[in-house]
């Protein structure tokens, strides 16, 4: 099964952070957009107009505050209106929000761009059920030694409804070219499933085929996470 290993950055606590400078250690990355109503990342298009010009796929996240869902939705669409179409739009999901305050958010982007959000959060929070099935799940777990990966997985991967997407293993890695730390992530699938997904309902993707189910029954969904050169 193809993977590819990338990283998601935040605002100011990355506001040093050059993608071009660590482009050949990444395959993918993930860049904070909007918060709330009225909060935007000023470094955020920098960095989304380095993935584009060297070509590394991208995505693009909202973080979730306890406003209403709609007007949320509209604030992230109205800021990143270029984006959708083009990198992977998130919901970035950490605080008390609602099953349902998320389903009106994701139902609300789709509405205005046809492109599906995934959604972020804790392994727990799909355990509830009722997310949007049509949105796959980005999931934070960090295991305590990094040669627990393996075995990490196999306990909690199947709570997501069988959507896992991607899997965010780490809060600080370190890259070269970056003095600072990043969050690690691991995609499961190729470039051409990124775009399907960054595509949405707009067309180009009906050809390519969906990711498969993750499921946790052997080795065959086992990560590789021996670091990129």
């Amino acid at each position: 099964m193809a993977t590819m290993r990338g990283i998601d950055i935040g605002g100011s606590a990355n506001s040093n952070f050059d993608v071009s400078l660590v482009r050949d250690q990444i395959d993918f990355c993930i860049v904070k957009a909007t918060e709330g109503r009225d909060w935007t990342n000023k470094w955020c298009d920098r960095e989304v107009q380095k993935c584009i010009k060297y070509g590394i796929p991208w995505g693009f996240y909202h973080y979730a505050r306890n406003n209403d869902p709609v007007a949320e939705a509209d604030f992230f669409v109205r800021d990143c209106w270029n984006y959708f179409g083009e990198g992977i739009p998130v919901l970035d999901w950490e605080e008390g929000q609602s099953v349902e305050w998320v389903n009106k958010f994701l139902q609300r982007v789709h509405d205005k761009t046809r492109v599906w959000c995934w959604v972020y959060g804790n392994a727990w929070r799909f355990d509830q059920g009722k997310v949007n099935k049509e949105c796959d799940r980005w999931v934070a777990r960090y295991p305590v030694k990094i040669t627990n990966l393996n075995a990490d997985l196999s306990k909690w991967a199947n709570k997501v409804d069988g959507l896992l997407c991607c899997w965010q293993f780490s809060e600080s890695i370190k890259l070269k070219g970056y003095s600072g730390v990043v969050d690690g992530d691991i995609f499961y699938g190729n470039a051409d499933q990124w775009r399907a997904y960054a595509r949405g309902d707009r067309g180009e993707a009906d050809t390519i085929a969906p990711l498969p189910t993750i499921t946790v029954e052997d080795d065959k969904y086992r990560v590789d996470i021996t670091p990129k050169r």
